[in-house]
Parts: structure tokens; C-alpha cells; sequence
């Protein structure tokens, strides 16, 4: 009796073994697996890579490359005109979706320190904020070819990343301390902190809108203009996890810190006295919890995990 066996190893090798009735013969094995979805992307084998196991052949069994479990997770992701930037579990993955019901693989570039949480684009450069405190720039005005070209060590964790010209806005924290930090990348051979803004809790988001950074986390809502060591902070009574500004709104999904998994709440925040916001309004979603937003005109639409997704006026 003959018998097939696939699995994967961490250094993206797969072993093979002769087929089995029943089983998947080995010509129909797909060596170099391609965009499948929702099941994700998975790229081309490295030149070589396949043979380096195949001293396990004495043994009966082949060596081949599948993929690589480095490439298997995705946290991020923004597009610019017709590329997708993909923030994954070890790196940053660029696709190209001119046809976006065919993408096209474009590069890749391993980054090391763990995933990548989150992914901002600007003006021909890529940021990483990683698991190991690390913001991580990457050129990308050749998107077939990118380059790491600078790196900045946070406190602690980077949990989101956003940049608006020469500033990049910052939310770190998780193990050791935690708070929202501004950046100057004016130069990005000598990137300089020009404040920081430490917290109780982890905050998990930050955006820009024009000149002033949003951040949300630990039950509050904070807007920050990066000139002035005062900001604004609002007790939004829950625990918003990701924001959507329209001029001087702000609209939040806020996760219930008493019935966490059971209820969110849809929380508007008007944002005109940026030092003195206020919560005008909330409306309860049972079910579910909430874990994104976003605002076009006077919809809001949110992200809420098996509920589907909940359409706001």
C-alpha cells in the first residue's frame, strides 16, 4: 500500500510521498501554488529550494517546496492606485490588482521581529509597525524590487501606524508600557521622537485627518495636535478599538468592557473643540462585537465578527 502525506515545515519545504488509492496522485500535487482567494497567496519556491530534503529519499520519500508559513497570515493591508500593500505575519507582500478578480504577485520582503500589525503608505515609502517594538520603512518606489531603508525602535509593541507628511503617528504597548508616540521622518536616516504621549491602557489605533492625530484605546479617545504638548480626551465608557473621522465627528467601534463578546456600541464624538471633545451620541449593537468602522457621508458602516456587517445613518 502506497500513501500520501503533505505537510508543511517552517522553512517552506513540504514532503511528499508516493500516492495511495484514493489518495492525490503526485503528478496532480501543486508544487508552486498560486492566489486562491480567500484562501490566501502563497508564493513562487525559491530557485533550488526543492532537493534540499531529498536525502529523505532513501527512505521512500521526495522533498518539494509548497510554501511558507512566514507568508500564511495577513494583517494589513492598503491600496494605491492599482498595488496592494500587505502588511503578513513576517514581512510586506505586494500585489498588483489592475484586475482585481486576478492578482498578480509582484515582491515580497521578509522582515524579521515577528508580524507586522500594521501598514501606512505615503509618498513612495512603506510603514511596518511590528510585534518587536520595530517601525520598519520600506522603499517601495520600485514595487517589484522593495528595500528596507530605515528603522526606529518604539517602547513597546506597535499596534497601528499612520503618517501624514514629514510626522508618523505611533500606538504602542502590550507588554511593558504603553501610549501614542509622533515621529519625525523628515529624515529617514536619523528619525527623531518629538512626543510622546504615555497611557494606562494600550491604545490599538491611530489616525490622521489634516494637521491632528486620532488615537483610541483604554476606553478613551484622544486628539492630539503634534505642536502642542496639550491634547483632548474623551471617557467614551467602553472600549473603542477603531475610528472613522468625517470633519468634526469622530465615530468609533466601541467594544462593551462590561459584556465584552455579547454588545458593542456605534459611539459619535464631535470633535470641534479638539480640547474639549464631546460624546453626543451611541447606539447598542447586541450580538457581536464590533471591530471596525468606516464613515462615507452620512453612513457608517462597521465590521461585526459573525453578526456580518451593520449599515449606521
Amino acid at each position: 500500500m502506497k500513501r500520501t502525506l503533505l505537510f508543511l515545515l517552517v522553512m517552506g519545504l513540504s514532503v511528499l510521498a508516493a500516492g495511495e488509492p484514493g489518495g492525490v496522485a503526485r503528478d496532480s500535487v501543486r508544487q508552486s501554488p498560486v492566489f486562491a482567494g480567500s484562501a490566501g497567496w502563497y508564493p513562487a519556491p525559491e530557485k533550488g529550494a526543492s532537493g534540499v530534503l531529498t536525502g529523505l529519499a532513501n527512505d521512500g520519500w521526495e522533498a518539494g517546496y509548497c510554501s511558507s508559513v512566514l507568508w500564511c497570515q495577513t494583517l494589513d493591508v492598503v491600496v494605491k492606485d492599482t498595488l496592494a500593500y500587505i502588511a503578513m505575519c513576517n514581512g510586506l507582500l505586494v500585489l498588483n490588482v489592475k484586475d482585481p478578480a486576478h492578482p498578480v504577485f509582484c515582491s515580497q520582503l521578509y522582515i524579521a521581529g515577528g508580524p507586522s500589525w500594521d501598514i501606512s503608505v505615503e509618498e513612495g515609502y512603506a510603514y511596518l509597525g511590528g510585534h518587536d517594538s520595530t517601525l520598519t520603512v520600506v522603499d517601495i518606489a520600485n514595487p517589484a524590487s522593495p528595500q528596507r531603508v530605515a528603522t526606529y525602535t518604539a517602547p513597546d509593541r506597535i499596534n497601528s501606524v499612520d503618517v501624514n507628511g514629514s510626522l508618523a503617528g505611533i500606538a504602542y504597548g502590550m507588554f511593558d508600557s504603553s501610549g501614542v508616540m509622533v515621529l519625525d521622518i523628515s529624515d529617514l536616516d536619523s528619525i527623531r521622537e518629538i512626543a510622546n504621549y504615555p497611557a494606562d491602557g494600550n491604545i490599538i489605533k491611530v489616525e490622521f485627518s489634516e494637521n491632528l492625530l486620532y488615537a483610541v484605546g483604554c476606553g478613551e479617545l484622544w486628539v492630539i495636535d503634534p505642536s502642542d504638548p496639550e491634547f483632548g480626551r474623551v471617557v467614551t465608557g467602553n472600549y473603542p478599538v477603531d475610528l472613522s473621522i468625517q470633519d468634526t465627528l469622530v465615530v468609533l467601534a466601541d467594544k462593551s468592557i462590561i459584556t465584552p463578546g455579547m454588545e458593542s456600541f456605534l459611539t459619535v464624538v464631535n470633535v470641534a473643540d479638539r480640547l474639549n471633545p464631546q460624546v453626543i451620541g451611541s447606539c447598542l449593537v447586541p450580538g457581536d462585537e464590533l471591530t471596525g468602522v468606516d464613515v462615507q457621508d452620512t453612513v457608517a458602516m462597521a465590521a461585526a465578527g459573525t453578526e456580518g456587517v451593520y449599515l449606521f445613518s
